[in-house]
């Protein structure tokens, strides 16, 4: 908050705060989508131990969902260290800046993978909670669960 005034509005706050802030904001461009990525693939890992001994079909929907994930990570990666150029225009203002696409779409272009790949860690497991015999509100507990994880 001290360094990049979040929770305080622009006009208050200092130039080397509004510089910190948007090098802080150009950070969470890397940092959100590869935690994302890797808790996703941490429990690909967790379906592969439970799920991988059961078929084949589980053990190729895990890899192909790791596969996937591990080239949007990269994708996502990539992207925004070469969207603004030169790279410091994500901070300093005063430098003159070309971008290919605008923050904001940005923001939104990358999110609509990472919502994609959780539907399908959702429906990686989703044949093997339906074959459980539990009770109905055992299972929608399970099924409430799991969207809220998608979420």
């Amino acid at each position: 908050m001290k360094k990049g005034g979040a929770g305080r509005h622009i006009y208050t706050l200092t130039l080397t705060q509004i510089r910190n802030l948007f090098k802080l904001l150009f950070a969470l461009q890397i940092v959100c989508p590869m935690s994302t990525s890797i808790i996703k693939l941490t429990i690909l890992v967790f379906y592969h131990r439970i799920f991988g001994f059961q078929s084949k079909n589980y053990r190729l929907a895990i890899y192909t969902a790791a596969v996937v994930i591990s080239v949007l990570a990269i994708i996502q990666l990539i992207i925004p260290l070469v969207n603004c150029m030169p790279i410091q225009s994500n901070w300093d203002l005063t430098v003159t800046r070309t971008c290919r696409m605008s923050g904001m779409g940005l923001w939104r272009y990358l999110s609509i993978p990472n919502v994609l790949t959780s539907i399908m860690m959702l429906a990686i497991p989703a044949p093997a909670v339906w074959k459980l015999k539990v009770g109905l509100y055992t299972m929608v507990g399970l099924w409430v669960t799991g969207f809220v994880c998608l979420l």
